[in-house]
């Protein structure tokens, strides 16, 4: 294998893994530049040679794959585990996918698509490898919100004390594993990443427009691969700077803050408003139905949370109620339109059959003749200035991504009825119309 300097620095890295200097890593390299090979197989073998009690997991995006990884290193550790480490195969457990190294117990290595590694032995080792196939498991919501829930529940339950773990592969999305990890605050984590063209703060110190590994990849096969790939994937996968879309409204920065995220409302919200901005649809290709909750504390600070979904009416009405119930809005809204004012007058006689007390503020919320596009830009002066945080739950994140994506997105429901939240909120809020218009800027901010 020819030896690139960035190689040099993984396994560096991979060293202070094994040795428990270092308990957590992301690497991330454009395709085909040896990732799985160094930080899976070659590993994988010297690790379990150096440490034979300890066992390592493998997950990547499906079985066949990891299968193919296991056959590899079981080969590879018949063929030298005894030359290099005096240590050979167990007869007993010798599978693609499960094997045992002989005379040390159930120590060794297993592989799996990570949607079906369950419950079972712990790790010592985790090694996570593209767990994203391609564009179409990245352009989905759930499929992104799969793999990041098997991740949390998967690594919590399975690693051993004081186990490592290494995220290994090409970026597809900010929001993917990686991203999310990333985004975390007191990150604990290690994070290796090369672009394929050098840019500025270049890992290596190369010079800007420098290739990454000329001696393995020729560099006129470089060049082809940034004037033919679309400018989107080229900065994902081979620059490892991903963006939901590199035409999008929003720049990244507007959502990588410590603290865009939060898990608990605070205590001294209000006024709070609900804002539903419904959709006949109900078929994968519709638009989504959005409510959303948002509050202000009068800090000039906003807090949201997101409930997107593709609902018939009936669910709808059951969901503002809900929502009436559980957050107590000063006011809840829905945007105006023909049918909607239908939803607002059934929801109108539940309340009354239901006895729910009505907000102050309740019924449509006019968009003035506005078009969507100009009312979600409205968003821009909040975000750019750090003043909204998000509640970090799926419904929302979707609510996020759309966020990101505009006005290239499929998807815009969800920005669309933040913009008519806050609207709402400018008209209960005494003093928070002003700022609506022109959001204050915190002194942390300026």
């Amino acid at each position: 294998m020819v030896m690139g300097r960035h190689l040099a620095q993984i396994n560096q890295a991979l060293i202070d893994i094994a040795c428990g200097r270092l308990k957590r890593l992301i690497v991330s390299l454009p395709p085909r530049h040896t990732k799985t090979l160094l930080c899976a197989r070659a590993f994988i073998l010297w690790y379990l040679g150096s440490f034979p009690d300890n066992r390592v997991i493998y997950a990547t995006y499906n079985d066949s794959l990891a299968a193919e990884l296991g056959w590899n290193v079981r080969r590879d550790f018949d063929a030298w585990g005894n030359r290099l480490f005096g240590l050979t195969l167990s007869k007993e457990a010798a599978a693609k996918k499960w094997w045992h190294i002989e005379g040390h117990g159930e120590a060794g290595f297993q592989a799996g698509g990570w949607a079906s590694l369950g419950g079972g032995l712990g790790a010592d080792l985790l090694i996570l490898d593209d767990l994203i196939k391609g564009s179409r498991e990245t352009d989905s919501q759930q499929y992104r919100d799969s793999v990041w829930n098997w991740y949390q529940s998967f690594t919590l339950a399975r690693l051993q004390p004081n186990a490592a773990v290494v995220v290994i592969g090409t970026r597809w999305s900010s929001d993917d594993v990686t991203g999310r990890i990333l985004e975390r605050p007191h990150n604990e984590w290690r994070e290796l990443k090369y672009p394929a063209k050098a840019e500025d703060n270049d890992p290596l110190d190369r010079e800007a427009g420098d290739w990454l590994f000329p001696e393995f990849k020729p560099i006129h096969e470089y060049e082809e691969a940034e004037r033919d790939i679309a400018p989107f994937y080229w900065a994902a996968q081979w620059q490892q700077r991903p963006g939901l879309n590199v035409a999008a409204e929003f720049p990244d920065e507007y959502f990588s803050r410590p603290d865009f995220w939060f898990h608990d409302w605070p205590a001294d919200i209000s006024p709070r408003v609900v804002f539903l901005d419904p959709s006949k649809g109900r078929t994968d290709k519709s638009d989504y139905s959005a409510f959303v909750r948002l509050g202000t504390n009068y800090t000039g600070e906003l807090w949201v949370q997101g409930y997107l979904g593709r609902k018939p009416t009936p669910v709808l009405v059951d969901e503002a109620l809900w929502h009436m119930r559980d957050f107590e809005p000063t006011a809840i809204a829905v945007e105006e339109a023909a049918w909607q004012e239908l939803i607002a007058t059934i929801l109108e006689d539940r309340m009354r059959q239901g006895g729910v007390p009505s907000p102050d503020r309740f019924g449509s919320l006019s968009h003035q003749n506005i078009n969507k596009q100009t009312r979600i830009r409205r968003l821009a002066p909040w975000l750019a200035n750090g003043l909204i945080h998000f509640h970090d739950d799926p419904q929302t994140r979707l609510l996020v991504q759309q966020l990101r994506e505009f006005p290239q997105g499929t998807h815009d429901d969800g920005p669309d009825a933040l913009e008519g939240a806050i609207r709402l909120l400018a008209e209960v809020g005494d003093g928070f119309e002003d700022n609506y218009k022109a959001p204050r800027v915190p002194v942390e901010y300026r």
